[in-house]
């Protein structure tokens, strides 16, 4: 699972109710399992040119310290959420060649995060109640009157969406009556429950076709990823080569059904994959500098020209972002960054998380410069950029 806010659910613990704080720590632990993966080889053809990227650092809302960029349309607009002193979380919007702007937080909430924006200009997202709860939104696009939804639950008082299409039709997951997390797809203000017998399930992407990927635990306590047809049949994804118990989870899905994500290895590790044709691959991992192949990947999202991102690492070493396609293999996104302004320097800039991409070839993530994790108080100094791809 795209694991971009299991901290944040941790953080929250201490406001919640008993029954929640438990079901809110064992998502936590059920989804850092996951991030344990192994190695592979990459080859990329040395007649294939080099795409380098153009970073443009997006800022953050006035008085804000920090920014993440979370999704991005075919148009270039970028959502995610801009943080000030830890406490508040503001969705925001950026449109291409514009200026960051908060997406009006309609609940008045003081945490407020946009997590992804459709082709048609829909933005999805989630709010924290006073008592640290989620509960997921839905703003339709201009061309529907940027009228606002509250997405509502399965049954129980926590939502979380994590995609949302050109229909403006939404999926992630949400607590049912019995504090059970469930896949859940919303549309025109119906959500309907994906998984109703599985106890622990996440819908994390949707394409345009209504085709919806997630993962869910079976009876044997294994992640399964899976693909929802349109008319919902479910495929079963399967999984790499392992040992012992297997694993899987889809993250994302192109409008050509491709899908992407980690599944478990023979190495005990897991590695991102590509799913097409039927038939799971193995994407491999990143080459360290003495020539060693990291441990560990895994694909976030994939777009419609088969072009995908997400990040390799080794145990006890950061996580690294990189950037795959059929011609050049896996690449380092760190080593092709370039800048387009004076006072910004792609040396001394640290590309921490890599998020979206679309069919031009830009992703969106963020990152920090130099040794600036953390300012003087403590907090973040991550800024949300987006990256242009130049030949």
């Amino acid at each position: 699972m795209t694991t971009h806010f299991v901290c944040f659910l941790l953080n929250r613990s201490l406001k919640t109710p008993y029954k929640e704080i438990a079901m809110l720590k064992f998502i936590v632990v059920f989804c850092s399992f996951f991030l344990v993966a192994h190695f592979s080889n990459n080859r990329i053809s040395n007649n294939c040119s080099v795409t380098r990227y153009i970073v443009a650092d997006l800022g953050v809302l006035q008085n804000h310290q920090s920014s993440r960029a979370f999704g991005v349309s075919e148009h270039g607009v970028v959502v995610g959420e801009s943080t000030q002193n830890f406490l508040t979380q503001n969705a925001f919007m950026c449109k291409k060649s514009g200026v960051m702007q908060e997406v009006m937080n309609f609940f008045g909430a003081g945490q407020c995060v946009a997590v992804a924006v459709s082709d048609s200009g829909h933005i999805t997202g989630y709010y924290c109640d006073e008592n640290g709860i989620s509960h997921g939104w839905l703003l339709y696009g201009e061309n529907n009157g940027n009228k606002i939804r509250n997405l509502g639950t399965l049954g129980g008082n926590f939502c979380i969406p994590y995609d949302v299409n050109s229909s403006g039709v939404v999926v992630g997951c949400s607590f049912n009556s019995d504090y059970k997390n469930h896949a859940f797809m919303w549309n025109d203000g119906v959500m309907t429950d994906l998984f109703p017998t599985s106890d622990f399930a996440f819908a994390t992407g949707i394409n345009d076709a209504g085709e919806i990927v997630g993962f869910f635990v079976n009876e044997s306590f294994e992640s399964i990823a899976f693909l929802r047809r349109e008319k919902g049949e479910v495929i079963n994804l399967g999984s790499l080569e392992h040992v012992g118990l297997a694993f899987s989870n889809a993250n994302g899905v192109n409008n050509h059904g491709q899908v992407v994500g980690r599944s478990s290895t023979l190495s005990g590790y897991s590695h991102a994959f590509i799913f097409t044709d039927g038939e799971m691959r193995d994407l491999g991992t990143l080459r360290k500098v003495n020539g060693t192949s990291d441990t560990s990947s895994e694909a976030f999202k994939i777009n419609n020209h088969r072009v995908v991102i997400g990040e390799s690492v080794s145990l006890g070493s950061l996580a690294r972002p990189f950037v795959w396609s059929e011609k050049k293999g896996m690449q380092d996104l760190q080593k092709l960054l370039q800048s387009n302004a004076t006072d910004f320097s792609a040396t001394t800039f640290h590309l921490e998380r890599v998020s979206d991409i679309n069919d031009a070839g830009e992703i969106v993530g963020w990152g920090y410069w130099g040794d600036i994790e953390e300012g003087d108080d403590g907090s973040s100094r991550f800024h949300a950029v987006l990256l242009t791809p130049v030949s």
